[in-house]
């Protein structure tokens, strides 16, 4: 009983293949115009939600100097700030295509709609052109304008995430920047008459900075600090 079951299923998957080969020859893809202009558009919509970020047609160098002015601009410390930048810079990259996509596609309204339309104003001619168009391609435009709305809520999202957890980090190497300029000092200062003194480690009190950094800081309070002074030792004997 097993055996036969067996060998009807096996029957049953060779006609199914056979019947997928036999209408895979026969199929042709889309034999109309406009049928073909919906297929051409699917992949405006993979261009859109897929995966890979840059297109076949598009310059990888040129979005390599898009993505990389982000993180000049923004900074990133750590793996969370590198990627949400990363992000917000792939997001932008997809916002421009969705937009140039739209703009190729009025192009191609008029290309296509203008030279049927009889009148010898060609601002009107086009602005119909287009008016046809977008009566045949209302679908296509409305994805288009879903999928720009769908990036900027994300780009938003992710700014602000971005904004908060850099706010949180500033806050923390300017307390920790505090710290360490006070151990320095304090580290100086007990080894001033010493006769071979030791320089200060940051990185032995659990720090980053540097020597050079701690030392650029210093200098700004003072600087600050002086120009306070005789800002305030101005209005007093005004």
């Amino acid at each position: 009983m097993n055996f036969m079951l067996e060998q009807l299923e096996t029957t049953i998957e060779r006609d199914r293949a056979a019947i997928n080969r036999e209408n895979s020859l026969k199929s042709t893809g889309p034999r109309t115009e406009a049928g073909k202009q919906k297929s051409s558009l699917n992949a405006l919509r993979h261009g859109l939600t897929g995966q890979i970020v840059v297109m076949p047609n598009e310059d990888l160098e040129a979005y390599h100097r898009f993505t990389d002015s982000f993180h000049e601009d923004h900074k990133p410390s750590g793996a969370l700030e590198t990627q949400l930048v990363q992000s917000i810079a792939d997001d932008y990259w997809r916002l421009n295509r969705a937009k140039n996509l739209e703009g190729h596609l009025f192009a191609l309204f008029i290309h296509e709609k203008a030279p049927g339309i009889e009148t010898s104003n060609e601002q009107v001619r086009d602005a119909l052109a287009m008016a046809d168009g977008l009566r045949e391609q209302t679908k296509a435009l409305s994805t288009l304008s879903t999928h720009q709305q769908r990036i900027n809520r994300t780009i938003l999202s992710n700014v602000k995430l971005l904004k908060e957890l850099q706010a949180e980090r500033f806050q923390r190497e300017k307390v920790d920047m505090r710290k360490a300029a006070d151990l320095y000092q304090l580290h100086e200062h007990e080894n001033a008459e010493s006769k071979d003194p030791v320089p200060y480690n940051p990185a032995e009190d659990g720090f980053v900075f540097s020597i050079q950094e701690i030392d650029s800081y210093l200098d700004r309070e003072g600087r600050a600090s002086r120009a306070w002074s005789t800002d305030f030792n101005a209005q007093a004997a005004a």
